[in-house]
């Protein structure tokens, strides 16, 4: 049973991190969560009360199992284009830019002040950062919460209707940082806790 909570567990954080990547590509992710769902009917009948996630030791079908794979996959991919074209830049640029060290950067992100993207082993961080101060960033990405990097990416890539139709880089430049953490706030409660009513803010 325990091996079964943590494959629940990593299970769930591939779906959310696969939503909020495949948003990006305006894709549907309807087929990833009908392969857990039909995972999750297979599952044997003890289990029922005890794990209420969408798959079990042995139900992770080859269906399912790839539906998330290829998901993460093509996530990967986007991630990967972005640090080519230099949407997501290394530590040392970052770093030289607001005049740290790769270790401040590193406790910067432990704090929730700052987020960071692993790929291929390497640590990347949005480009589009360096056009304002870490303070700034740090008040941003703190209302941002317990959101995923890849979440978090999002809505600092998405240009937002409640900012004017601006980044909130662009908004933060523009003086309205008060108005972004707002709206990271909202951004965050929505995805947070999706039956609550967060008002428009974080679909605008």
């Amino acid at each position: 049973m325990e091996q079964l909570q943590q494959r629940l567990v990593r299970m769930r954080k591939e779906l959310a991190q696969a939503k909020a990547l495949i948003r990006a590509l305006e894709t549907d992710v309807s087929e990833v969560e009908a392969a857990l769902a039909e995972a999750a009917n297979e599952r044997p009948a003890h289990d029922h009360d005890r794990a209420r996630s969408p798959t079990s030791p042995t139900a992770a079908s080859p269906q399912a199992s790839g539906g998330v794979t290829g998901a993460v996959a093509r996530g990967e991919k986007l991630l990967k284009g972005w640090v080519q074209d230099g949407t997501l830049i290394p530590t040392a640029a970052l770093g030289s830019s607001w005049g740290i060290t790769r270790q401040a950067l590193d406790q910067a992100v432990e704090r929730g002040e700052l987020f960071s993207l692993k790929i291929a082993g390497r640590r990347y961080y949005l480009a589009e950062l360096r056009d304002i101060t870490r303070e700034q960033a740090a008040q941003v990405c703190c209302a941002l919460g317990m959101l995923s990097p890849s979440e978090k990416l999002m809505f600092w890539l998405h240009a937002h209707g409640g900012l004017q139709g601006r980044t909130p880089v662009v908004a933060i430049q523009a003086g309205q940082l008060a108005r972004t953490v707002q709206l990271a706030q909202a951004w965050a409660r929505e995805r947070t806790h999706p039956d609550a009513d967060s008002g428009n803010d974080a679909r605008t």
